[in-house]
């Protein structure tokens, strides 16, 4: 058979559409990507044989490198969701996800982006909890490559006047997220990560964190309920007498109990560097 002159770039082509290719190596050969760019037969003759591998054989190599790769990829960012499913179910939903996710950027940062709403449509007995826990690490993920922000400084707050206080906007910094679970996925994370036995019985437990960027590090904050509402109020526009107000109308039987906290738990987020800027509007 007389090989037809194909370029480097055609062949680099047709290799990618192999070795990416999610099905069995048999298959990748014949997928529709990899004939488009060379006929099967083509491709045969091209690759050739080492001592003790059969073409398709020394693609398939480079094929499991690379669904190991991306499974390494998808472990870097969700070690929780490995823990709680052990090692040879991940690997087992790794490919099947990357089956319907298949990675197509330059950057590995974003392979598992579609994972949270994967694992939503898989029969878990507590796949509600793995949504969520997995939702806790791809959001931690996302905030360590978000860009630092100068966070709000002492004398911008000393600034407002008293009577200004219930018109101002707080923004908060780039890396900023609230997260709302109903299960405790934030104490489960926190034992993985610091190699610690997780709870084997998951029971629902409402929890409110927030995830947020400060000194290059990625941090989470557990916070009660009204305090969550005052930061999704904040982050959502509001000014702060807004959002103290949908505390208010949200919490009208425990309001005498939260008012006196609200000072404490707006100081620990100025300390902790949640905001990056204030301003008074109206």
């Amino acid at each position: 058979m007389q090989i037809p002159h194909i370029s480097l770039e055609q062949f680099q082509h047709w290799m990618k559409a192999v070795i990416s290719y999610p099905g069995n190596n048999d298959d990748a050969w014949t997928s529709p990507e990899a004939t488009a760019i060379l006929p099967t037969e083509i491709a045969e003759a091209i690759v050739l044989p080492s001592k003790t591998l059969t073409p398709k054989e020394r693609m398939q190599a480079y094929q499991y490198a690379y669904f190991a790769r991306l499974e390494e990829a998808l472990t870097s960012d969700y070690e929780a969701v490995k823990y709680f499913l052990g090692d040879e179910e991940f690997e087992e939903v790794s490919r099947r996800y990357f089956e319907q996710y298949p990675s197509k950027s330059y950057t590995l940062n974003v392979a598992g982006a579609h994972f949270p709403e994967f694992l939503g449509r898989l029969p878990y007995k507590k796949r509600d909890f793995l949504v969520e826990l997995a939702r806790l690490e791809y959001t931690i993920s996302t905030i360590m490559d978000v860009e630092e922000s100068q966070v709000l400084s002492a004398d911008s707050i000393a600034a407002i006047p008293a009577d200004k206080w219930d018109s101002v906007n707080l923004t908060p910094v780039a890396g900023f997220a609230l997260l709302a679970n109903e299960y405790p996925v934030n104490a489960y994370f926190g034992a993985v990560l610091g190699k610690k036995q997780p709870p084997k019985v998951i029971r629902r437990k409402k929890e409110y964190i927030v995830v947020f960027r400060n000194e290059y590090l990625t941090w989470r904050m557990k916070v009660e309920h009204p305090a969550f509402v005052i930061l999704s109020g904040l982050a959502a526009g509001k000014t702060l007498g807004e959002s103290l107000a949908l505390v208010a109308e949200q919490f009208q039987e425990e309001i005498d109990i939260i008012q006196p906290k609200i000072s404490e738990w707006f100081q620990s987020w100025v300390e902790n560097g949640l905001f990056q800027e204030i301003e008074v509007v109206g």
